[in-house]
């Protein structure tokens, strides 16, 4: 009889105190269990027992080794890969970066592949790394897919789009799940340039004089003046002839696309003494809003008047 001895067989009998133990490797439980129940675990001795129980228990005792020992256990199954992805993904925007990786973890996709460095829980299955790709269907533009998984760009077209991402082996297996991304149209732009102006004054002494600068208003939506601080304003008007010291804005509103706005002030006998630092007056901040959403869609505008140096 074998004497090895290895963890977890069951101890089969004794005899001079000697253990008989099961050679081999561990066979099925539930045939030893059986087995042994009927034979061994229940024998005083080799005497007693019923030859037909000790036969049958030596029967199913010899099924356990051909079922657990000359049986090998199925291999892995190489030929199916698991990928799971969400079938909404978050939504994007036009004009905004976006980011989402089809790699899991994300230490997976630190190489040119998807667990080409570090062991990758999704996809999972088949014959690591894997290379993800398009299948069928549309993509939104500006954002593309790499081998690693790492889906990012910028959108630059607004709209809903399905197609299906693929995780593919080294030995061409893959599996394919379809995918829905909503790319929002880009929020409203509003644009001013210049946005900070000094206006350079003359000097009038003789009569009042008009000082003015234009700027271009660049809008997706209708906009409007929405609020001043500093030196006031006031729409449209003449300042020479009302004499004043506001900043005059014309127009005050317009639709969308481009607009031409000038600011305009008046200076009568103004200017900076030689022997001082230049004085800045009428210093002004605007808000450009949208008509609709102020608070949201918005740029402001800030000018100033300096006054030129006077020479006794």
């Amino acid at each position: 009889m074998f004497a090895l001895q290895t963890s977890g067989f069951p101890k089969l009998a004794t005899r001079n105190s000697k253990p008989f133990m099961v050679p081999f490797c561990k066979p099925s439980n539930w045939l030893v269990n059986y087995a042994t129940d009927l034979s061994f675990f229940h024998a005083i001795s080799f005497v007693s027992m019923a030859k037909s129980k000790f036969l049958l228990g030596l029967a199913l005792f010899a099924l356990a080794l051909v079922f657990g020992c000359c049986i090998s256990p199925p291999e892995p199954d190489e030929s199916h890969i698991t990928f799971e992805v969400p079938a909404q993904l978050l939504e994007a925007t036009v004009g905004q970066p976006y980011s989402y990786s089809f790699c899991e973890p994300e230490a997976a996709r630190s190489g040119a592949v998807c667990g080409g460095l570090t062991p990758a829980t999704n996809p999972l299955g088949g014959r690591p790394p894997y290379s993800l790709t398009y299948g069928e269907g549309m993509h939104p533009p500006g954002i593309n897919l790499q081998l690693n998984g790492l889906y990012e760009g910028t959108p630059t077209l607004a709209g809903s789009y399905d197609f299906n991402v693929c995780a593919r082996d080294g030995f061409g297996t893959q599996a394919c799940q379809p995918v829905a991304i909503q790319v929002n149209p880009a929020p409203p732009s509003i644009t001013v340039e210049p946005d900070n102006i000094l206006v350079k004054a003359p000097i009038c002494f003789n009569k009042p004089c008009t000082v003015s600068t234009k700027v271009l208003v660049t809008s997706d939506v209708p906009w409007k003046i929405s609020f001043n601080d500093g030196s006031a304003a006031r729409t449209c008007y003449d300042t020479v002839a009302e004499f004043s010291r506001y900043w005059s804005i014309c127009p005050p509103s317009g639709p969308a696309g481009q607009t031409e706005v000038e600011l305009s002030t008046m200076v009568f006998g103004e200017s900076t003494p030689d022997d001082m630092e230049p004085i800045i007056d009428r210093g002004s901040l605007w808000r450009i809003a949208s008509v609709d959403n102020p608070d949201d869609y918005y740029t402001e505008l800030r000018v100033a008047l300096q006054l030129s140096y006077y020479n006794k």
